[in-house]
């Protein structure tokens, strides 16, 4: 009398499925404890954008080690049974390929983890740690394209061909894409050289604007206008720029004119009464203030001080409300602004008009 657990099916036992059934169960609940020990957050992700190396390990265990574990568990467990060579063949090339590629992902996820962690301890700045997006991607694509390699040598493939392809086809790609391997390689200079950053106020030639993003290929610019300005990585570090963001004062020059009239007692007292309105407007520092020059109708007086503030909005507050003062200034002495005087002879007649100066 043939035993119960000896009978067959699919060429297999009723003892072996048994076992093959207790296999999954058995490790897929082991599996499941381990991650409610390790896995304790409802949003494993948002540690992980904070770069810290716990969430990092927490989302590597579970989007990388718990499917790797139920992929080695289901192999495991088809090696109990007697499966026909077709199956086991494919069953062995699924299981190659799926940890390849769990482990892959674990690696870029590692590879992130310290870019992040490295520019974040260097800037201080999360704006800064969203720029090494680029070279994040760069690397991963690397160990991906090292995993394909791994997978198609495993297939039985010759990989030295594969490679040799790979080196002749990237020198065709390399020629016939200068422009953009250009821009790539401006993009990791302006990551590791941080002439600019996110955020950062920019004057490039006759274009201003704020940056919003620096990709691998283009850097994006937001005018004061609302449009939005698009340079390539290139253009870009090909171009003089003026960074208005590492402004730590702003420096304020102005002149203006008084009249030819003006007595010389009160020209002598202007300049230092320039220094005393200068010196009564908080957060200025006073550089110089004197008679510049002597024209044909006016003399001229030049007045430098420093805005102690990177704010344009600060800069042009001061700037006024000195501008103000000297008026009061002129008011109080008697003195005034000079405008442009000509004479025409005519004969014995003199005739004399004023037109506005420009």
């Amino acid at each position: 009398m043939t035993n119960f657990w000896d009978i067959e099916f699919w060429n297999n036992s009723l003892s072996k499925w048994l076992f093959f059934i207790c296999i999954i169960l058995g490790a897929s609940g082991l599996i499941k404890l381990l991650s409610k020990i390790f896995i304790n957050d409802k949003n494993p992700e948002e540690v992980n954008t904070e770069v810290k190396f716990k969430g990092v390990i927490k989302v590597l265990f579970k989007n990388c080690i718990i499917p790797i574990a139920y992929t080695a568990c289901l192999y495991y467990a088809f090696q109990a049974l007697t499966v026909p060579e077709k199956l086991s063949n494919a069953i062995n090339y699924g299981m190659l390929i799926a940890i390849t590629f769990w482990v892959s992902y674990g690696l870029g996820a590692i590879v992130s983890y310290i870019v992040r962690k490295f520019v974040q301890a260097k800037y201080g700045i999360d704006t800064e740690a969203r720029q090494s997006n680029g070279i994040i991607m760069v690397v991963k694509l690397i160990i991906w394209l090292g995993a394909f390699i791994f997978i198609i040598g495993n297939f039985g493939y010759d990989i030295r061909a594969i490679i040799t392809g790979l080196g002749v086809g990237g020198v065709a790609i390399a020629l016939a894409a200068q422009t953009i391997l250009s821009d790539l390689f401006s993009y990791f200079g302006i990551f590791f050289d941080k002439p600019f950053a996110v955020g950062d106020f920019l004057i490039v030639d006759d274009k201003l604007g704020s940056v919003e993003h620096i990709g691998i290929r283009t850097t994006r610019l937001r005018s004061i206008n609302g449009e939005q300005l698009v340079f390539s990585n290139s253009n870009l570090t090909n171009s003089r720029i003026h960074n208005y963001q590492k402004l730590e004062r702003r420096r304020v020059l102005f002149r203006f004119k008084v009249d030819l009239s003006t007595p010389s007692d009160k020209l002598a007292t202007i300049p230092d009464r320039l220094k005393q309105i200068v010196e009564s407007q908080p957060d200025t520092s006073f550089d110089r203030a004197h008679l510049a020059a002597i024209g044909d109708y006016s003399y001229e007086f030049e007045i430098v001080f420093q805005s102690l503030s990177p704010e344009y909005m600060h800069f042009m507050d001061k700037k006024q409300a000195v501008k103000i003062e000297i008026v009061k200034l002129l008011e109080e002495l008697d003195v005034k602004l000079a405008i442009p005087t000509y004479k025409i002879l005519n004969h014995d007649q003199t005739k004399s008009f004023e037109e506005d100066e420009l």
